[in-house]
């Protein structure tokens, strides 16, 4: 037990999410919860607008997404087996819309890099932030980021008097450390030869999540 705790801590300070997760799923859930730390991942599968499309020159852009967490497992208790996440999406809370911010980066078609935030609703009731910096080549994207406590979203064309902004707070993996690896493709990548570029994608792979506590 000594040995796998040492093991476990050197990997989570050291941003080892994944290795962090194989080496839980290993030790099983009650030699986790021995160790204070939980860890969980998601399958994840995502349709992606990008603004202005990618080319084979660099340029800044915009993005956003929605799509399906499933098949999620995690070595704590509480949690969701799937979910809806999102970014730069119009969302809705207490019955009116607020615009989620658009992550942003430069690139190009080949080799691009990215930050922002991305918002998932759990099948649970509950809802995690992420900001989440990705890193592009070739199409496979390298995900790393970190739960955050909440974000300030506006309000989509308010009426006088309604609220104006509206707070989403994190319920569920606050303070966890997030990574991941995603295919980020198109069914005609030849777009990216045309002066629009690639405007519509999708995301496919896998998210992990580690911390300390639940």
């Amino acid at each position: 037990m000594r040995k796998r705790t040492r093991q476990l801590l050197a990997l989570l300070c050291a941003g080892g999410t994944v290795a962090a997760i194989q080496l839980l799923a290993a030790a099983g859930p009650a030699d986790a919860a021995g160790l204070g730390a939980v860890a969980g991942g998601c399958q994840v599968s995502a349709d992606v607008t990008v603004n202005p499309g990618l080319t084979l020159s660099n340029r800044q852009f915009s993005y956003s997404y929605s799509g399906q967490l499933s098949g999620c497992f995690y070595t704590g208790t509480g949690a969701a087996n799937g979910g809806l996440i999102t970014a730069g999406r119009v969302i809705t809370i207490n019955g009116r819309d607020y615009q989620e911010p658009a992550p942003a980066g430069s690139g190009s078609c080949l080799v691009a890099a990215a930050a922002g935030y991305d918002f998932t609703r759990w099948n649970n009731g509950k809802q995690t932030i992420v900001r989440f910096d990705a890193t592009s080549v070739g199409g496979v994207t390298t995900i790393t980021g970190s739960v955050v406590p909440s974000l300030v979203l506006r309000a989509v064309n308010p009426a006088p008097g309604e609220p104006t902004s509206a707070i989403f707070e994190t319920t569920l993996f606050s303070g966890q450390t997030v990574a991941g690896v995603v295919d980020f493709g198109a069914p005609d990548t030849s777009v990216c030869l045309t002066s629009s570029g690639l405007i519509n994608a999708t995301i496919v792979g896998a998210l992990t999540h580690a911390g300390v506590g639940n």
